[in-house]
């Protein structure tokens, strides 16, 4: 999955989303979700690379704990076909 993907499949959960941060005093009211990629795993057989392998970490912003807001971002992910854990 692309990183446009991924931005647009998150965005489908109409709350605001971003790569890594907002920029300092630009972060919208809450919730919103900031993901990013922050490491690569080349899988590799054979003396042959195969693929690379991303971890996809999603962080969601929320003043406190809203179990429909939650369930909104993991159906996101199902629905792309992701698994993820929490």
């Amino acid at each position: 999955m692309k990183a446009n993907e991924i931005a647009d499949m998150l965005a489908e959960t109409g709350y605001p989303v971003v790569y890594l941060a907002w920029r300092e005093g630009d972060a919208p009211g809450l919730p919103y979700i900031c993901w990013y990629l922050p490491n690569m795993e080349p899988e590799t057989a054979d003396n042959t690379h195969w693929a690379d392998i991303n971890t996809l970490n999603v962080e969601l912003y929320t003043k406190n704990k809203q179990f429909d807001v939650e369930a909104k971002v993991e159906q996101a992910l199902l629905d792309a076909g992701l698994v993820f854990t929490k």
